[in-house]
């Protein structure tokens, strides 16, 4: 079998790739979206239990090690949500800091002007994010790399933003849910914001992508369902779709990389695939044991990682 680096795009499995497991440096408990590539170097945040914890790979996930983070002191709590862009790696930490990093090898501590929410971060037009599930936790911008930070001014009132973000270039958006009503909030600058109706009413989605044009979501919280929506014209309607699979999976994250969407759920091994977004098919490669909560990819290679995994990560390989 012929394995492809990072940065090699000349081929891509539209069929999914296939799976094992590789080591990790230490045992430790993963959140969902845990994991991000970028620049040819995957990494992996969590914590230890209350110390930001990462470890990083520069040969398409084969081998691991413990990155060094820097800035910290007492018990600041676990990272999570790592995010890629334009050269930078950022997570969060706790409820009140992050951390970044330009390499995935050494992280440094970035604090924040007030304390935002949980764990919705993103990279997205331009800039990046950390989100509160509430308009009363506020949302946090950064356009140099994550070392200075502004709050958002202009927020619509929400409650229940959750999940992930993603953008196609000049929208950013968030998905949300409160008391049977959905929703998503949407940026074009990272300080003014909108509020956009959404069709979900069991709760919010748990992950969302876009190919650049066509928004998609996948799941309902911890509802197992086959739940899928779409959007063309950034959030303001949406169609439902149907993954393929057991009703029973809970579909955990969803990227699109390489021509097509690939979802993750961690009920079962199943994994989805769609080209459109709007028509799902199942892999013929499953996730090795314990499925997946989190998955990222760099040109033919993925990672994927599941909250109860402790020392062994998920190594996706567009076979050739």
């Amino acid at each position: 079998m012929i394995y492809l680096d990072w940065m090699q795009f000349g081929f891509q499995c539209l069929d999914g790739p296939e799976w094992t497991t590789a080591a990790l440096a230490a045992s430790t408990t993963y959140r969902n979206r845990s994991v991000a590539v970028g620049n040819g170097v995957a990494v992996a945040v969590s914590g230890a239990p209350a110390t930001p914890y990462a470890v990083y790979s520069t040969d398409a996930g084969d081998t691991w090690n413990v990155a060094t983070i820097n800035g910290f002191t007492g018990s600041p709590g676990e990272a999570f949500s790592p995010v890629y862009g334009n050269g930078w790696f950022f997570a969060t930490v706790n409820a009140i800091q992050g951390m970044r990093s330009n390499d995935g090898q050494t992280w440094d501590a970035v604090g924040f002007t007030s304390v935002p929410s949980y764990d919705i971060a993103g990279y997205a037009i331009g800039k990046f994010f950390v989100v509160g599930s509430t308009d009363g936790f506020g949302i946090r911008y950064s356009s140099d790399n994550a070392d200075t930070w502004s709050s958002a001014s202009s927020l619509p009132s929400y409650f229940g933003a959750s999940g992930k973000m993603a953008d196609d270039g000049t929208t950013a958006m968030v998905p949300g849910w409160n008391a049977g009503t959905g929703f998503v909030i949407t940026t074009n600058d990272g300080n003014t914001w909108t509020k956009k109706s959404a069709p979900w009413t069991v709760a919010a989605p748990n992950s969302i992508a876009c190919n650049g044009s066509r928004f998609v979501t996948v799941g309902e919280g911890t509802s197992g369902s086959n739940a899928s929506w779409y959007s063309d014209d950034a959030g303001d309607t949406w169609t439902s779709a149907t993954i393929a699979g057991l009703a029973s999976n809970v579909w955990q994250d969803v990227i699109h990389n390489g021509g097509i969407f690939i979802a993750v759920c961690d009920t079962t091994t199943e994994v989805a695939i769609s080209e459109d977004g709007a028509n799902w098919t199942l892999s013929p490669n499953p996730m090795v044991t314990g499925g997946a909560t989190s998955i990222a990819a760099d040109g033919n290679n993925y990672i994927a990682q599941d909250t109860a995994t402790l020392n062994t990560i998920r190594i996706g390989r567009c076979v050739g």
